[in-house]
């Protein structure tokens, strides 16, 4: 019988399934996982490979210096590919089904307090752009959710910002959002008030509303040159910037943090979890349940709870 080895066991699931239906940062994630596992297995026959064999490289990763929440992490990340082996008949059974992975203290969700989101906005004051960044975190979008902010996402009349798939025409790029889900996100009112202003002053052939025209007018020139890293963040020195600015007023964290604080902010508002996770977009509320800080009552409505949250802020 042919010998089915690991390398094209996941050259398959990349060509058949991964390319078209995961992002970039998970097809990475995954590559790098597997890459390792040949490296400690060899390129082996996969009807070879035991339980034994994946607990095993759970503790080599350990060995050559991955933290043990990343260990479980590549393990996991392989062992989605052996059961999307299992589904297409590749193999009878997934031996990573019945790992033990190592238990990870759970840690509570890092936020930004009021004074330093007070210091933020304050270093950003005379920024029309880094403002809007940073009020779009606090409303809950992912850097490159905002980056990749269209015209067609914002629905004003309801107040909703749509995050929603960008595929390839004349003036966009195609662009998928995290889980390439649709979601629906409430827009807080200083944020509304911030796109129609963004908006007012951009060429009415762009369709991106946190771009500047220069920046949109390089990548609209290069549209088939672009890399997958271009498209998922077109603003590409905006680490650099926010990094600065956080510097200036002495404020430690990453942008990342603005919408942990934002979701935080809702949840203690009382706004319910399962709402806010649908809001985030996380697949598992046990990622919602970690920004919780419990509140006596609930309040109703999402928009009008983190629209209270934040009042202190602006």
């Amino acid at each position: 019988m042919k010998k089915k080895a690991t390398t094209d066991l996941f050259r398959d699931y990349y060509c058949l399934y991964a390319q078209k239906r995961l992002d970039q940062s998970t097809i990475d994630l995954t590559d790098l996982a597997f890459r390792r596992f040949v490296d400690f297995a060899g390129d082996v026959d996969i009807d070879s490979i035991s339980l034994d064999d994946c607990e095993l490289y759970l503790s080599y990763l350990v060995d050559v210096g991955c933290a043990k929440r990343t260990a479980n992490n590549y393990v996991k990340a392989v062992g989605r590919v052996f059961n999307w082996a299992v589904e297409h008949g590749r193999i009878e059974s997934n031996p990573f089904e019945r790992v033990g992975f190592f238990k990870i203290p759970q840690k509570p969700a890092k936020v930004y307090t009021v004074s330093e989101l007070q210091s933020l906005l304050v270093a950003a004051s005379g920024d029309e752009v880094m403002q809007a960044y940073i009020w779009l975190g606090i409303n809950t979008l992912r850097k490159g959710e905002v980056m990749n902010l269209t015209r067609a996402d914002i629905d004003f009349e309801n107040d909703v910002i749509k995050i929603q798939p960008k595929y390839r025409t004349a003036g966009t790029w195609d662009w998928q959002p995290k889980n390439r889900k649709l979601r629906y996100v409430p827009m807080i009112s200083v944020v509304k008030k911030i796109l129609l202003d963004r908006i007012k002053d951009l060429p009415a052939y762009q369709p991106y509303v946190n771009l500047s025209p220069r920046r949109y007018g390089y990548m609209l020139a290069r549209m088939d040159e672009l890399t997958e890293r271009q498209k998922k963040k077109p603003f590409q020195n905006f680490d650099r910037n926010f990094r600065r600015l956080r510097s200036r007023v002495f404020v430690d964290g990453d942008y990342h943090q603005l919408r942990r604080t934002g979701l935080t902010m809702m949840l203690e508002e009382g706004e319910a979890p399962h709402v806010v996770q649908v809001i985030a977009g996380h697949s598992n509320i046990k990622t919602t349940q970690r920004y919780i800080g419990w509140k006596d009552s609930y309040l109703s409505g999402a928009l009008g709870s983190i629209n209270r949250a934040v009042s202190s802020v602006g």
